[in-house]
């Protein structure tokens, strides 16, 4: 069993990384940004790679995706605000 949402934000996110302007876009902050995206977002957990695949694209339609990157916006600024390293 596994979470969908985690592949789908790790795949937003890298897909818009450089338009949530993070002054730092090294692995440990793009992690915090998701970890916090995440917990915001409903969890979609699957057993099967075609449920994965049903939750996948879902997440693709505009409306959805768009909720994607509103959760991982907000997350970008705490992040901003506080990274976790130098």
């Amino acid at each position: 069993m596994k979470n969908a949402m985690e592949g789908i934000v790790a795949h937003i996110l890298k897909e818009h990384v450089h338009h949530l302007y993070l002054p730092c876009t090294c692995v440990e902050c793009q992690q915090d940004v998701a970890a916090l995206a995440l917990n915001q977002l409903p969890p979609h957990y699957v057993r099967s790679t075609e449920g994965e695949a049903y939750i996948r694209a879902k997440y693709m339609e505009d409306q959805e995706k768009a909720v994607v990157l509103g959760a991982l916006a907000k997350a970008a600024i705490k992040v901003s605000e506080n990274t976790s390293h130098q």
